[in-house]
């Protein structure tokens, strides 16, 4: 048909199909996987230029929003989580960028020798390393600490006290 086509009834079987767009009103079951093949650039478009794409840039999927909300709210007694998983030696971090650079970087240093929470200026966990926490406990911090404290904590003042730690 070329003006289109309709089941009423039963199941569709299509098998090559070329087609520069399909539309399908209502929703789409998918018992199976969704292969989307092409250059960079693949992506997913959604409401309110939402999107979500591949590209082959570092093999990233981009999710362009001005946020990403995790719910467990369907779930009765439910947990939410966000899950950051790398092999064994190598970084699980979250960075947060302005533009194209990178700011700052949280997560777990997988090149340490034992388990290193790290905050870490310029993205590289372990070399930018400005504070971390290990798996004991202990805190480590590159540069001062200031703790600005309401002085009438310790005598009976409105004014601000300050300590400095140097390494």
């Amino acid at each position: 048909s070329t003006d289109g086509l309709r089941i009423s009834a039963g199941e569709l079987e299509i098998k090559n199909l070329t087609s520069q767009t399909s539309k399908v009103d209502g929703d789409l079951t998918v018992d199976g996987n969704i292969n989307m093949s092409g250059s960079s650039g693949t992506r997913i478009n959604m409401y309110g230029d939402v999107y979500m794409e591949a590209t082959s840039t570092n093999e990233y999927l981009t999710i362009n929003s001005q946020a990403l909300f995790l719910t467990a709210a369907e779930y009765t007694d439910a947990n939410c989580s966000l899950l950051l998983a790398s092999d064994s030696g190598y970084d699980a971090k979250i960075s947060f960028m302005e533009a194209s650079g990178t700011n700052w970087s949280i997560g777990n240093d997988g090149g340490e020798s034992t388990s290193t929470f790290s905050f870490s200026a310029g993205g590289t966990l372990g070399t930018d390393e400005k504070m971390s926490l290990d798996a004991n406990g202990n805190t480590k911090q590159e540069g001062s600490v200031i703790i600005k404290e309401k002085a009438s904590a310790i005598a009976d003042t409105d004014t601000y006290g300050q300590i400095w730690v140097k390494n």
